[in-house]
Formats: structure tokens, sequence, C-alpha cells
């Protein structure tokens, strides 16, 4: 996966990412070049991945809002699964897995 540093952004309005201290984590056990202190969803982005989940149906789904209110990037983290990548800090080694959604059975 490809990390574009010069679309580089951090959690919040303004905040610039720390590029002297570059990490890793894995996503769907690809490797990913992040920076300390940029979410889980800047760090995607800048790689090349626009989808964090699979809806009912199969269909990619991603970022929306950017601000953690729509639940739309959703992802697991370290097993975890409704971390918002929007809203989470990347770590060195951190494990971010695609989540696909589970088929709704509604009782008879």
């Amino acid at each position: 996966m490809s990390s574009n540093s010069g679309n580089r952004f951090g959690r919040f309005p303004g905040e610039q990412t720390n590029q002297n201290n570059r990490i890793t984590f894995q996503f769907d056990g690809q490797s990913v070049n992040s920076y300390a202190g940029e979410s889980v969803a800047a760090a995607l982005i800048a790689a090349g991945v626009y989808a964090t989940r699979l809806s009912e149906k199969g269909m990619p789904r991603g970022y929306f809002c950017g601000m953690g209110v729509c639940w739309e990037c959703i992802v697991r983290i370290n097993g975890i699964s409704t971390e918002r990548a929007c809203r989470q800090t990347v770590e060195d080694g951190m494990i971010v897995e695609t989540v696909k959604a589970v088929k709704k059975e509604w009782p008879s």
C-alpha cells in the first residue's frame, strides 16, 4: 500500500502529524506506513484505502463524516469490532481489519 506523505493531516483541524515518528500497522494483512498522531482513517486514506467495512449485501462502505457521528468507518482494531477509524489514533503494530456486516434475522 502506498503512503503519500504529502497529503497527511492530524485528528483535529490544523493539527500536523509528526513525520519524524513513522509507525507501521496492519490493515487486512497488509503493512501500512503512518505517522504518530494520525487517525486510522487518515492513514488508510493516505494509503489509498477508502472502504473499511462491507454492508449486509456485501457493498463496500467507508468514510462519510470524518468526525465520528455516522459510524460508516467502523473497523476491527486488535479484535474489537466497533471502532471508528476516524476517532482512533494509529499505534505501532496495531491490527486493523475490515468489518463484514451480519445479516439481521427478524423473528417470525
